[in-house]
């Protein structure tokens, strides 16, 4: 890693540090004047992912596979948030950072990325599946499973969307599956060399898991 990427690296492990202290001490809602620093996390586990496949795959292919990701995902989770479909009847809040026209937060096509990127990255270099439709499979079980640990935390612990439902429905799981599927089947990543690890993915993933967790446990959610 060049020395500009450790320096990111090291932010956004500072910055989840202090994210998981800070929800262990049950401060779940932050003061206005702090009130980017969630969105910001997500802009830094992106560009992690982001530059951990770019020294995998090289810079056209990683940039496809983001904007197909970040695009396709911002326009599902817009027509959710409008319509409840294919997700359920859901709302975003303030709290996630800017909305784009007030509707869906910035930060929700990078933690899709995040996600998607981090489940790829793993899956392609541990498992070795071959099939780009097996591995696609996979990655999409991994972000299904990565959004159960995720949803209650975003919706009840810090109130980035709001469920018009009693519970969260399991619908929302079904198309979380269907959608990560899609995405990554179509994303043209996983043509570099195989034999080149990066520590980035696993570390932006067990940030990212052990936030919700601590969250979690902490609001008793």
């Amino acid at each position: 890693m060049r020395l500009f990427e450790r320096i990111l690296f090291g932010i956004f492990i500072v910055w989840g540090a202090v994210g998981a202290v800070t929800l262990g001490l049950r401060q779940f809602l932050l003061p206005p004047w702090i009130s980017w620093a969630d969105a910001f996390f997500m802009v830094l586990a992106a560009a992690n992912v982001l530059l951990a496949m770019a020294r995998r795959d090289g810079w056209p292919d990683t940039l496809k596979s983001f904007a197909i990701i970040a695009i396709g995902s911002g326009i599902v989770e817009t027509v959710g948030a409008t319509t409840g479909r294919p997700f359920g009847p859901y709302e975003y809040t303030p709290f996630f950072g800017p909305r784009i026209a007030g509707i869906l937060p910035i930060a929700i096509p990078l933690a899709w990325y995040a996600v998607l990127g981090t489940g790829h990255y793993l899956i392609f270099h541990w498992l070795k599946l071959g099939s780009r439709r097996v591995t696609a499979i996979a990655v999409a079980a991994w972000a299904t499973a990565f959004d159960f640990v995720l949803e209650p935390f975003a919706a009840y612990v810090k109130s980035y969307w709001i469920w018009h439902s009693p519970a969260i429905p399991p619908q929302n799981y079904a198309s979380w599956f269907l959608i990560s599927f899609l995405l990554a089947r179509l994303a043209p990543w996983g043509r570099g060399p195989i034999d080149r690890f990066d520590p980035r993915p696993p570390c932006v993933a067990a940030t990212m898991l052990l936030i919700f967790v601590v969250g979690r446990i902490a609001a008793g959610v």
